[in-house]
């Protein structure tokens, strides 16, 4: 099963009408959070472009760990 990597439509609502709750959402709390918070601060517009850009943002998606091998004897 491939991990999705498109945000959902309430992540992109919030983005766009609340915008650290958006970032919020897709990354949790952290830097980009705390950026958002800030950029809303100091205007609504500026926080809301970086919200919708960090949230539909392509993410790299990481490589699955190997299965667990057997144990080796000894």
């Amino acid at each position: 099963m491939t991990p999705s990597r498109s945000p959902g439509f309430a992540t992109l609502l919030a983005a766009a009408l609340m915008p650290p709750l958006g970032v919020y959402r897709a990354f949790g709390p952290g830097r980009d959070f705390a950026i958002a918070c800030g950029m809303t601060l100091a205007g609504f517009l500026p926080g809301m472009g970086f919200a919708l850009i960090r949230v539909l943002a392509p993410r790299p998606v990481a490589a699955s760990a190997p299965a667990a091998a057997a144990p080796i004897p000894a």
